[in-house]
């Protein structure tokens, strides 16, 4: 196994700011030995082109083949907050939601088209590395506050025992509750990682998932999905069929 390697730079500086457009960041936490859990896995999958343009989803395993390190700090963390114990439990932006299934949906889609005072931009993706701008907006009345940053590592396709998993969490490059930055109105700071891939794991496959608490340390205010895998600027081809005609010598086209 490839060591993980991670990179955090911070550059702070004034920006002119506005409302950030928002995506959902919906935490499930299952297990494979958990019958609702595949079942749920299952509806959201069969039903991921209707939101996916609106929402991350971070499968987190608990108990089976493939539970990650840190998985357990990010569940207990919301111990602190709500009455846990039981499976498929699913957060949507940081807040508890034991509704129905089909309805986790809705509320992924209503919350994305909030603004957020928080924006995310990517300002690097090489085919090893990436790194996002995170602002907080200058026109909020906040005080200056801690806000926590996590990025997690998600799969795709994930074949497991008799169910083929998505949106499987691999692996961590922060804290499993983030890391800690201090902000003001109008702030930026700049963070980064390095992809480092275990054996086997296909980059067009994989997502790195950047999301901001805070500053309660609860609520999710915004987040960006980015695909590890980036295609060479230059690499494209066009492929056309071209009818075929046979043409007598001496013969017109």
């Amino acid at each position: 196994m490839r060591k993980t390697m991670f990179i955090f730079t911070v550059f702070i500086f004034s920006i002119v700011s506005f409302a950030y457009t928002r995506i959902s960041i919906a935490e499930l936490f299952g297990s494979h030995t958990c019958g609702a859990c595949r079942n749920a896995h299952s509806f959201l999958s069969s039903m991921r082109y209707t939101f996916e343009d609106s929402a991350a989803v971070i499968e987190f395993h608990m108990g089976d083949g493939l539970s990650i390190s840190g998985t357990d700090d990010r569940y207990s963390h919301y111990s602190d907050y709500y009455v846990m114990g039981y499976i498929p439990h699913m957060f949507i932006n940081g807040d508890n939601d034991s509704s129905l299934v089909y309805s986790w949906i809705e509320i992924m889609k209503g919350d994305a088209r909030e603004g957020s005072e928080i924006g995310i931009e990517p300002v690097v993706h090489s085919f090893d590395s990436a790194a996002f701008r995170i602002f907080l907006d200058d026109t909020v009345s906040l005080d200056s506050a801690e806000y926590r940053v996590i990025a997690v590592l998600t799969r795709d396709s994930v074949p497991y025992e008799d169910t083929v998993y998505n949106w499987v969490a691999s692996k961590f490059y922060t804290d499993p509750n983030g890391e800690s930055y201090t902000l003001s109105p109008g702030d930026t700071i700049e963070v980064g990682c390095n992809f480092v891939l275990e054996t086997g794991w296909d980059p067009e496959k994989c997502h790195l998932v950047v999301y901001v608490v805070g500053p309660d340390s609860l609520h999710i205010l915004n987040g960006y999905e980015m695909l590890v895998f980036r295609r060479d600027d230059y690499d494209f081809s066009e492929f056309r069929q071209l009818p075929k005609a046979l043409v007598s010598v001496g013969a017109a086209a």
